[in-house]
């Protein structure tokens, strides 16, 4: 399940959220991704190449922008931090990413708030064929 599928669901069965503030990641649409890797794969390019929407947010930022597209601003979002939340694991703080090799080879993606847009404008096909009440 996506991270806003899965915003979606918390926020319909708590009505309310939780997310945090200081894990800032490059929220990617793995459409806009698959584009990208098709791009590439096309071109003489050899080495590393990090691809992701542009720009970077908070958890939180994202889930506000997930819930708003969703219809459900109205939902509370309570900022937290990493901390707060009892985990077996520690993610880094910081892991947005750019894509400098792929912008020299004119391999850009967008910003990730349109990407995200899209993802409510265009559902997964697959999720229909899963049974997915979120298809549609």
């Amino acid at each position: 399940m996506s991270f806003p599928e899965k915003i979606i669901q918390a926020a319909k069965s708590q009505g309310k959220l939780r997310a945090v503030t200081d894990e800032i990641a490059s929220p990617t649409w793995t459409v806009d991704l698959a584009e990208a890797i098709a791009k590439l794969i096309r071109q003489p390019a050899y080495g590393v190449y990090h691809f992701s929407n542009a720009g970077w947010c908070s958890r939180l930022e994202w889930a506000v922008e997930i819930l708003r597209l969703a219809g459900m601003g109205d939902v509370p979002v309570e900022p937290a931090t990493m901390a707060e939340f009892d985990l077996p694991y520690r993610k880094p703080a910081f892991t947005a990413i750019a894509n400098n090799n792929g912008a020299r080879l004119g391999i850009r993606l967008r910003p990730w708030q349109e990407a995200l847009a899209d993802h409510f404008q265009h559902p997964d096909p697959s999720r229909a064929s899963r049974g997915d009440p979120g298809a549609g």
